[in-house]
């Protein structure tokens, strides 16, 4: 897969979410951005907010030597290991559709793999 294409990481060992740069850039490059979950089809998506909301994240400043961007949340982890009865011990890796008309990025995270560095 291309490091263009939108995608999203689970550190579940450490409770982070990574949002890959592609998948910032294919929303436009929005100020903060939200998580939606649809535990029924194991989905994810990532949407571009307008305005900071309670359940909104700041998208940090782009810096190419450095950029990342976790998400640390236990409950957050917890509930997609249960949910897709991924190991908790694992990093998965999943990318994602764009969708533009609703500002946001669909993973489906039944195609998510185990990712290991090599």
């Amino acid at each position: 897969m291309s490091s263009s294409m939108p995608g999203i990481s689970f550190q579940l060992q450490s409770n982070r979410v990574y949002i890959f740069h592609s998948t910032i850039l294919a929303l436009d490059e929005p100020k903060y951005i939200r998580l939606l979950f649809n535990p029924e089809k194991k989905h994810l998506a990532v949407q571009a907010c307008a305005r900071r909301k309670p359940e909104s994240f700041v998208v940090p400043r782009y810096e190419p030597e450095t950029w990342a961007f976790p998400i640390s949340s236990f409950p957050l982890s917890k509930m997609l290991s249960e949910c897709c009865s991924w190991e908790r011990d694992k990093t998965y890796r999943v990318y994602g559709e764009l969708h533009k008309d609703y500002h946001l990025v669909e993973f489906d995270l039944t195609q998510a793999v185990i990712y290991t560095e090599e």
